[in-house]
């Protein structure tokens, strides 16, 4: 299963890339209504990895009885959509510097003897395409 963010105006979206086309989660499920769509189906990334195995395959579920059909007003076109970071809103990001020996090379510094340690914030997130 590959899943995706993409940017709308009301914020970061979940979606999951199928033959017929992404299927905007949250729009699949707003369209469908709960008694239709089911219960604890995860629409955002976070809730995907919070959720686990369990969560993984209810969204599986829910993609394979959604989304076969590219008329469906809850599927879109990938090249269509703003791709945006994997994780919109992380915690935290902890970063390892020069973590392998090619990496060291191609940036013309030493090996470091311990590892090089540095934060970023989610404000620097980009998604593909995206100036950095």
């Amino acid at each position: 299963m590959d899943l995706l963010t993409f940017n709308t105006a009301q914020g970061p979206r979940l979606g999951v890339r199928t033959a017929a086309g992404v299927v905007d989660v949250a729009g699949a499920r707003a369209a469908l209504g709960a008694a239709r769509a089911g219960t604890g189906i995860p629409d955002r990334m976070e809730a995907v990895i919070a959720g686990g195995e369990a969560a993984r395959e209810r969204l599986a579920a829910f993609v394979q009885a959604t989304g076969a059909d590219a008329a469906a007003p809850w599927m879109l076109e990938e090249a269509a959509l703003h791709l945006g970071p994997c994780i919109p809103r992380p915690g935290k990001i902890i970063c390892i510097g020069l973590n392998y020996r090619q990496h060291a090379a191609e940036a013309g510094m030493a090996i470091p003897a311990v590892p090089v340690v540095f934060s970023k914030f989610g404000n620097t997130l980009a998604g593909p395409g995206e100036r950095i």
